[in-house]
């Protein structure tokens, strides 16, 4: 099947699912080390909307709400790949009459062939409607939704299938309020992602150091680690495979880390044991 032209129009992308971005009831603290997550040397949401680079974004829209608008502060406090980004005045996305909406459920780190999805929905004027999986949320529906200019998300009808009818290689979403979701992204970021993606600090054998962290000489690295910018580890400290210690974080003596992060402004005390684990600033873990 020959590949469908690609017009010359903008398109903005719409994400949607940003109140699944984290696990439920964190603090306002503890959510923002989540959407903070240091992946090797870039933030969680950063390493998020890396997929949507390749695309020709007018602009970014995101949903109304407490979480959108944690985003949105995340946007006006610094720039984020040339991106700008506004809130939706309500809970439908409508394209524009001169431009064309992608709506994204970004509730997982989404993976896919953005450039692809949006030279099927160009072929032609219909509404596209991608069907993509929650592997960790049994149960859930998602689709990314193409909307031609001038068309409305309610125009679709949920009770009709979704049109699949060519070849690129589906999309993935990685539910991100499951904690093994976001290391293994991590534990990706570290073994595979940085030539590609540069990180923020310098490599000492298998530890990625950033700028100011302290480590001890008597630390023991077993694979690949990370230690984020100000952050202090303590004598005697494992650093097993996947490690990922954010920035400004404390590790205390003894402490053995293996297959976890540790979120910005965390302290682990003395002789913990964190595998297999997510560790947040208020000491809860998921």
């Amino acid at each position: 099947m020959a590949t469908p032209t690609v017009k010359e129009s903008p398109i903005r992308v719409r994400l949607s699912g940003l109140a699944d971005l984290a696990p439920a009831d964190l603090d306002e603290v503890d959510f923002h080390a989540w959407l903070t997550a240091p992946i090797a040397g870039e933030p969680l949401y950063k390493r998020t909307l890396q997929v949507l680079l390749p695309l020709r974004i007018a602009e970014l829209v995101l949903e109304p709400g407490p979480v959108g608008e944690a985003v949105l502060r995340l946007f006006e406090q610094r720039p984020i790949y040339n991106l700008k980004a506004r809130m939706a005045p309500t809970a439908h996305a409508t394209s524009p009459e001169n431009m064309a909406t992608l709506v994204v459920p970004v509730g997982g780190l989404l993976e896919a062939d953005l450039a692809g999805l949006q030279a099927r929905g160009e072929a032609g004027v219909r509404i596209e409607r991608t069907p993509v999986s929650l592997p960790l949320q049994e149960g859930r529906r998602a689709e990314i939704v193409y909307l031609p200019p001038g068309h409305s998300a309610e125009e679709i009808n949920p009770g009709e299938p979704a049109l699949d009818e060519y070849t690129y290689v589906p999309p993935i979403l990685r539910a991100t309020n499951h904690s093994v979701a976001l290391r293994e992204t991590a534990q990706r970021a570290l073994e595979n992602d940085l030539q590609a993606f540069p990180p923020v600090g310098e490599w000492r054998e298998d530890l990625l150091l950033g700028n100011g962290a302290e480590v001890h000489p008597s630390v023991r690295v077993i694979g690949k680690a990370a230690v984020g910018a100000g952050s202090v580890v303590g004598p005697a400290v494992v650093l097993g495979h996947g490690a990922m210690v954010g920035e400004g974080c404390k590790i205390g003596s003894g402490a053995h880390l293996t297959h976890a992060m540790v979120l910005d402004g965390t302290e682990v005390t003395a002789d913990s044991r964190l595998l297999g684990l997510v560790h947040l600033p208020s000491g809860r873990e998921v």
